[in-house]
């Protein structure tokens, strides 16, 4: 057999003559791969999201709590430096910022009834609160009154302290109930609505037969009660003096009830001057009952009490109940 030799890997090997001495070719070309990928749809669907300014975001709960004040309030600066709330729709009545029944109050419950029952946070409220205070502070002060007030003419205005906000106007020409105040009152816990008054026979003297005193006490009695509807004046201190069992406490609590009535109409002596000025603060009448000893403390605040003079506490606002 012929065999010739051929060098591999530098070895020489017989190759077989009837065989090809070169293999077959081979393709070692990797065969073409489909890089190429499927098109994908990466547009996402159109999301309905609610308009907002500030990069597509919600208001936040202070926000919201803002705008739903500015459209059911407006916002007042009493001369005492306090700051209140009058409905747009409602009566002439302002409303405190804190305390039982105040702006605070309602906004909560308000935002939950408006949002599906969301609860505003303590700290959104406070952030709304300090806005609308500052919103308070851009117009000029005005009165706020207690019970009675009187206007640049002289129109002396009393609030019956109903919830329609009915007030009783009195000029030189006579009085009438009226709808609507024309002065802003404000209301307390300590007050109670008063009777719509009417005219119906003598009045002084079915009201002297209610009274144990005579005639002249009685004719005095009549001058305070003149007096205690006068707001720019001062007014004395009415004391009721006699023997035990006389009537003492009943008749200074029916004349309170005529000014102011209340659902406590006999107070206690004050302990403390901070204890007066919250009573002083939310009655426009008050009646001291069994007092034995006025303190120095009390008789000078009584006295500062008769010429308008007062105690001036801003502290969280705590007098105001």
């Amino acid at each position: 057999m012929n065999s010739t030799t051929k060098p591999v890997n530098g070895t020489a090997r017989p190759i077989d003559p009837d065989r090809s001495t070169d293999p077959a070719p081979v393709n070692t070309d990797p065969a073409p791969v489909n890089t190429g990928r499927a098109a994908v749809n990466t547009r996402r669907k159109a999301v309905n999201k609610p308009p907002a300014d500030d990069g597509g975001k919600k208001p936040s709960a202070a926000v919201r709590l803002v705008a739903l004040a500015r459209e059911r309030y407006r916002f007042v600066m009493s001369t005492d430096g306090r700051p209140y709330a009058v409905a747009v729709d409602g009566p002439n009545l302002v409303l405190p910022f804190k305390g039982r029944s105040g702006v605070r109050q309602r906004l909560a419950r308000l935002y939950a009834e408006t949002f599906d029952g969301d609860v505003a946070s303590q700290p959104a409220l406070a952030d709304a609160m300090t806005v609308l205070e500052g919103i308070a502070e851009d117009d000029d002060p005005v009165p706020v009154h207690l019970r009675a007030g009187q206007d640049d003419l002289g129109t002396i205005v009393v609030d019956l302290g109903a919830a329609d906000g009915r007030a009783v106007t009195v000029s030189a020409g006579g009085w009438q109930v009226v709808p609507r105040s024309p002065l802003l009152f404000r209301r307390s816990g300590a007050m109670s609505p008063m009777p719509t008054p009417i005219l119906e026979g003598d009045g002084l003297a079915m009201l002297h037969s209610m009274f144990n005193m005579d005639e002249s006490a009685f004719r005095r009695l009549v001058a305070w009660l003149i007096a205690a509807w006068m707001p720019n004046i001062p007014h004395p201190v009415l004391t009721f003096k006699g023997e035990q069992g006389t009537g003492k406490s009943a008749a200074a609590q029916m004349v309170v009830n005529l000014v102011d009535p209340s659902p406590a109409a006999k107070r206690s002596a004050p302990r403390d001057l901070k204890a007066w000025s919250t009573q002083a603060f939310n009655s426009w009448a008050l009646c001291l009952d069994n007092i034995s000893v006025i303190p120095p403390w009390l008789s000078d605040t009584l006295c500062k009490a008769v010429t308008g003079d007062g105690f001036v506490d801003r502290a969280l606002y705590s007098d105001e109940t």
